[in-house]
């Protein structure tokens, strides 16, 4: 079996002209090596090329693919202090300040209709950003929360794809040895590995420097990173050259880009009411499915509303924004009940954390159980006590995530609602 490699660097330092060199010898580096990299463009870094008229930045990436690293990055409020807040309009609101604007200017700059990806800052994941880029018709969430997957899936309305190993941990070293490091990735599956051009010019990250708890400089003003000598510089761009030739050569391995990625990726089933049998049987067993268990949750739904309805297609979908209930003892509901509280269920939003049924409350996944049952053929949907909103086992960083205290979030910063709400969107997996 294949490894797949994909390349991908966050070009995010607007403080350094000399950072903005890098980009130029990455994009002619691998373009002679006839790879297609993936360049995730901060906006005000895409503006400040434009202002300096750095047509050669713009030239040497133009054989590439252009994606979206944020409008700002690091700038307090950040992504993260800005959508931590309870009420989810306020923080789409937020997003949507900043972030479409600096996607057009990406996208000017670099004469792209779209973009091929949108890629967090630093570990600013917030549900509220990861569903904002999907409705900015952002098809691919790269180098976000999960880490443990070898293909991609998808979560938030968006192909999630992993990055897997950064590429200044390994390309400075005198002794780099690029069969030994084939040995590392080898194994099949997908393989990201991603750098920062600000790390190969300097020793520090541009924004720890800056940026780190507070807006340490006035904007423009920036303290300057310490710089790597011509000598490293060069060691680096010789070692990826030597990697990606030595990839190139093992016949076990393969450069990929998002768009082979995507073709490859299949569209989710379209959900048919004839396979109720098979669907209620396939929720008795570990998730994730190949359709989302919000888009089957809304498809009983829909099915009970419109008898005469034979299939079901959404692919946008939704999770919670508050923890759901659950039925504590077992219950029976029958078909006319569940039809009834099919109301409550709508498309285009978040779930309904509570569902009302013949006067008894219960959860989400206890209703998507109960409506298949019927929709099968049973006489009663029965519901037993169960898990809501389990995270699928393989997923470990969703189940384990906290973001209070890391990256350079301000200390101000609660994450009183971030970590939850993104656990909280698990039924939007699909794979």
């Amino acid at each position: 079996m294949k490894t797949n490699i994909l390349f991908s660097f966050d070009c995010e330092d607007y403080t350094s002209d000399l950072s903005t060199d890098m980009l130029v010898r990455l994009g002619d580096t691998l373009a002679a090596n006839g790879v297609v990299g993936h360049f995730q463009m901060v906006g005000l870094l895409a503006a400040d090329i434009a202002r300096k008229n750095r047509q050669d930045v713009v030239r040497a990436l133009a054989p590439h693919r252009i994606g979206y690293h944020s409008y700002d990055h690091s700038i307090h409020p950040n992504l993260m202090e800005k959508t931590d807040t309870e009420d989810y309009g306020t923080a789409r609101e937020r997003f949507l300040e900043k972030e479409p604007e600096g996607a057009e200017i990406v996208k000017r700059v670099f004469g792209r209709t779209s973009l091929c990806s949108a890629c967090p800052p630093g570990n600013s994941i917030s549900y509220a950003a990861l569903y904002g880029y999907a409705k900015m018709e952002i098809p691919v969430y790269i180098g976000g929360i999960f880490d443990e997957q070898d293909a991609p899936f998808r979560f938030c309305n968006a192909v999630q794809i992993p990055y897997t190993y950064m590429l200044e941990n390994h390309l400075f070293a005198h002794d780099f040895d690029p069969d030994a490091f084939l040995d590392l990735l080898a194994g099949g599956g997908l393989i990201t590995l991603y750098n920062h051009p600000n790390m190969i010019c300097h020793t520090e990250f541009w924004d720890t420097v800056n940026y780190a708890k507070e807006n340490r400089t006035p904007f423009g003003e920036w303290m300057p990173c310490p710089e790597r000598p011509p000598e490293e510089i060069d060691r680096f761009f010789c070692n990826l050259d030597r990697l990606i030739k030595a990839i190139r050569a093992d016949e076990t391995f393969a450069v990929t880009n998002l768009d082979e990625l995507l073709a490859k990726v299949p569209d989710t089933p379209v959900i048919r009411r004839e396979d109720a049998g098979r669907i209620f049987a396939m929720l008795r067993t570990k998730p994730p499915y190949r359709n989302s268990q919000s888009e089957l949750l809304l498809a009983a739904a829909a099915f009970l509303r419109d008898p005469d309805r034979k299939t079901y297609r959404q692919e946008e979908v939704y999770g919670f924004l508050e923890q759901p209930a659950a039925a504590d003892t077992d219950r029976e509901f029958s078909r006319e009940a569940l039809t009834a509280a099919a109301e409550q269920i709508r498309e285009g939003t978040f779930l309904p954390s509570r569902i009302t049924v013949d006067g008894d409350v219960i959860g989400p996944r206890d209703y998507l159980c109960a409506a298949w049952e019927v929709l099968a053929g049973h006489p009663v949907g029965t519901v037993r006590p169960q898990i809501q909103t389990e995270v699928p086992e393989p997923y470990r960083t969703l189940r384990e995530v906290s973001f209070r205290g890391n990256w350079l979030n301000a200390d101000t910063f609660e994450d009183r609602y971030l970590s939850d709400r993104l656990r909280l969107q698990a039924l939007t997996m699909s794979i």
